[in-house]
């Protein structure tokens, strides 16, 4: 094979590499960094969220405590007038 036909491949396929990272690979991998991103913010925003669901959990807890107080005292008292 002569060299002039073997560098005129070579060039053309890192003319074609060139064009198929700047054309696929660049785009696909700016897309692969916007997802984690997006999968940073679910993943906080998850966080955040399990954090209110256990302090609504604890504040109904309260809530259903009182409310067991109070219809118990109402019972004493029913049952003391009764």
């Amino acid at each position: 094979m002569d060299v002039n036909v073997l560098v005129a491949y070579v060039t053309i396929a890192t003319v074609v590499a060139s064009a198929f990272s700047y054309a696929v690979l660049r785009p696909l991998n700016q897309s692969i960094k916007d997802l984690q991103e997006i999968i940073k913010d679910i993943k906080c925003d998850l966080k955040e969220d399990e954090e209110r669901r256990h302090n609504l959990e604890v504040r109904v807890e309260g809530i259903d405590s009182s409310v067991r107080s109070a219809h118990h005292r109402l019972d004493d008292h029913i049952n003391k007038e009764g």
